[in-house]
């Protein structure tokens, strides 16, 4: 969803810029009020609801809500990796505690059907390794969130500085800003899309 909304912000952007050399040399002091609504692209939202719009900055409110919509699910994903590692980690240690039982017979069950080898779970390093190696990787995919929530916070602080009597040079500048956050959540939101 991050890279869709992504795109509908690049799209955006284009269609300012285009907007913005059809005016002539006085671009840069022309207002967002000024700018044909209908030279922008209606945005669609995660429901694929129809946003219209009928001034540039409703267009660009209906962006908001789109990085919102990324950021809710953004936030739930955090919240279920939290859960998750906090549960992983649980388990883990049970599981671990059980195979260092050698006369349990479930212990002896799992050693003989996963295949593990008796002397990983005896050496005290290997099995820290585990515990350690399944933490940091809940703590990576949770700091990888948390950096998707900022890269979209700061997009949207960006956008709502923009009103209808902002000039379009601003609005250039602003618009710089966001591509540059843009360029992380793709880049981001594509590395996490790839992850198995």
């Amino acid at each position: 969803m991050c890279i869709q909304a992504a795109d509908k912000i690049n799209n955006f952007t284009k269609e300012f810029y285009s907007v913005m050399q059809s005016f002539s040399g006085s671009a840069q002091d022309t207002l967002l009020k000024d700018f044909d609504p209908l030279r922008f692209t209606p945005i669609t939202s995660g429901a694929q609801e129809l946003l219209n719009h009928s001034d540039p900055k409703e267009a660009i409110d209906n962006l908001n809500s789109l990085l919102e919509e990324c950021s809710f699910l953004a936030s739930k994903l955090e919240q279920m990796l939290m859960e998750y590692s906090n549960t992983n980690l649980f388990l883990l240690a049970r599981f671990i505690d059980v195979l260092q039982t050698p006369t349990c017979p479930t212990a002896i069950l799992l050693i003989y059907f996963i295949g593990l080898n008796i002397g990983e779970l005896t050496n005290k390093s290997y099995l820290r390794n585990l515990q350690v190696s399944s933490r940091l990787a809940g703590s990576h995919l949770s700091y990888t969130c948390s950096y998707i929530l900022l890269l979209l916070k700061n997009i949207e602080t960006e956008l709502k500085i923009n009103t209808l009597q902002t000039p379009a040079r601003r609005v250039r500048i602003s618009l710089v800003q966001i591509n540059y956050s843009l360029e992380s959540l793709k880049e981001v939101s594509e590395t996490i899309a790839v992850v198995p």
